[in-house]
């Protein structure tokens, strides 16, 4: 997004709580993974409470703490399923959020091959940045179709297909033993090309700073070693954190869940529903603040 955005002529602010790691071979290389998990300043631990889905054990929660944060991971790549899209279209009535057109834009990412030709479709994006590899292999591929027999269920080649669901066989951003991410495809070569984009690491968000009347965000404070900042956007603000540390930021600032907050203590600001301009045929999203 920071890439695209400072392509088009945005001056761009990223800030990032980790640093910029693209150049690690533990991160790079396949053959080193395992040393990620004995690196500290990598991840993040957050630890739960006890579920009774799980007889009362906690499970501890690694976030990678990285320049594109949890793209780093075993190598799997998954796209949001149809299902997952149709809920977007229900929960915000907008039908923009169709499976068919979102495909699109992971077909502008990726550089997606495959050692069976069926798996080269037009499901998948060939001339992307970021390269994907799925691996066939037929003897581990008819066994699983057997078990899937057995067991009365689905198997298919590709999810990004018409079927989501049931066993398949996961596409991996490793291709020859090395890794391929967002940090070290789109944004390590802005950082140089683009003089309108400023990338901040070891910074992390604290807070977005809400006005009490606008209900607009006036800034977002947010720490780093050298000390406590604010940053100002003069258009817009786009929060990436993450699936624990987006609403946890949310909540910090006083967004989210009534009960919650006062719980907390934290201040609740009004909430505002999202809705569209029928009339016009345009969009207008007002956002729970």
């Amino acid at each position: 997004m920071a890439s695209r955005l400072a392509e088009y002529g945005f001056q761009t602010l990223l800030l990032s709580s980790g640093a910029n790691d693209t150049l690690n071979p533990i991160l790079r290389q396949k053959s080193l993974y395992n040393q990620v998990f004995q690196t500290s300043h990598l991840k993040h631990y957050l630890p739960t409470n006890p579920s009774r889905n799980l007889n009362n054990r906690t499970i501890n929660t690694i976030v990678w703490n990285t320049l594109g944060g949890n793209r780093v991971n075993g190598g799997g790549v998954e796209r949001m399923m149809i299902n997952d899209w149709t809920s977007f279209i229900k929960a915000t009535n907008d039908p923009s959020f169709d499976h068919h057109q979102m495909a699109k834009y992971y077909q502008m990412v990726e550089n997606f091959t495959s050692n069976r030709p069926s798996l080269i479709s037009t499901n998948h994006g060939h001339h992307g940045p970021i390269k994907i590899t799925q691996v066939y292999e037929e003897d581990v591929s008819h066994l699983w179709q057997n078990v899937t027999k057995e067991l009365n269920e689905t198997f298919t080649y590709d999810y990004s297909g018409a079927i989501d669901y049931g066993f398949s066989f996961e596409p991996s951003s490793f291709s020859d033993g090395l890794r391929s991410w967002s940090a070290e495809t789109y944004l390590t070569s802005a950082m140089s090309k683009y003089p309108n984009l400023k990338v901040i690491t070891g910074a992390t968000a604290i807070k977005l700073d809400v006005d009490e009347t606008t209900k607009q965000i006036q800034n977002v404070l947010f720490v780093s070693t050298d000390g406590l900042f604010r940053g100002t956007a003069r258009k817009e603000y786009i929060l990436s954190a993450g699936t624990f540390h987006s609403p946890h930021l949310l909540i910090l600032s006083g967004i989210g869940d009534p009960d919650i907050l006062r719980a907390h203590q934290i201040s609740h600001k009004t909430c505002i529903k999202t809705r569209r301009k029928e009339s016009d045929g345009q969009r207008s999203h007002h956002y729970a603040i």
